[in-house]
């Protein structure tokens, strides 16, 4: 009887050691994949905490607010350069503004940012997206208007943003116009003009050397005078004649030079 109740007794023990045991082993299994399968929590960035980081600028304050604070202690301007901080004004639902930082410039209308808190990743905002397309689409060309990607869409949104400009990182001077180099304006060398010497030929005609010569130019002219050769007839028969009946007059005076004639008698 005792020997029974020894065994009874020594199995109950057995039994208690093995249940505690067995639920201290699927306590631990249960904690490991509970920790395995929980979600590696990522912080919620605001555009300005991330800008700020990237850059090392200090300036702190609502996106909109960073282009009057940068006044003085950073320098800003409307051309894009790589590191700097491009400031979106206040607009719509957008009433904190926005910061994105430049991250390459492709041309002189199209640019990618790297920002955060602007397109849903993964559902969830508040994420960092790098090398984001944005499109200058202002009138004069100087980043006052831009339209941004945006990740649902995967293309440029459809809003215009309107911004204050690129504010530039303190190691960063502003972008100068180019300087094109010109080279040294030479003055025109003119040859010497010379006047060559009233020189002519020897072999010239005596009248024409006259004629040519500088002193005989301003020469009075010389009367033209007309002779009439007439065969007996007077010039002033000969003009009533002609004008009486022209044809006889050349029948008869043939050889009178006509032109002369009433030159002669006028």
């Amino acid at each position: 009887m005792r020997k029974t109740l020894s065994a009874l007794i020594c199995a109950v023990t057995t039994l208690c050691a093995a249940g505690s045991l067995e639920a201290k082993t699927t306590a631990h299994k249960t904690t490991k994949i509970s920790a395995e399968k929980a979600p590696s929590s990522s912080p919620y960035l605001q555009c300005v905490t991330f800008a700020r980081q990237l850059t090392g600028m200090q300036i702190f304050g609502d996106a909109w607010t960073w282009w009057e604070k940068a006044t003085g202690k950073y320098d800003e301007g409307q051309t894009p350069k790589p590191g700097a901080v491009l400031v979106f004004k206040s607009q719509g639902k957008m009433k904190l503004g926005h910061v994105a930082v430049v991250s390459q410039i492709i041309t002189d209308r199209y640019i990618q940012i790297t920002h955060a808190n602007w397109s849903p990743v993964n559902g969830r905002r508040g994420r960092v997206e790098d090398h984001v397309n944005v499109l200058d689409v202002s009138d004069k060309g100087d980043w006052s208007k831009v339209k941004v990607w945006y990740g649902p869409l995967n293309d440029l949104g459809t809003t215009v943003y309107t911004t204050y400009g690129f504010i530039y990182n303190a190691n960063q001077p502003s972008p100068q116009p180019a300087k094109i180099e010109q080279a040294p304006v030479r003055p025109l060398e003119r040859a010497p003009v010379q006047i060559a010497a009233n020189t002519q030929p020897a072999d010239l005609p005596t009248d024409l050397r006259q004629a040519l010569t500088p002193a005989n130019t301003a020469a009075a002219a010389r009367p033209v005078t007309v002779s009439a050769h007439v065969s007996g007839t007077s010039a002033k028969d000969l003009v009533a004649k002609l004008d009486s009946n022209i044809e006889a007059a050349r029948n008869a005076s043939k050889d009178i030079d006509l032109h002369n004639v009433r030159g002669t008698a006028q």
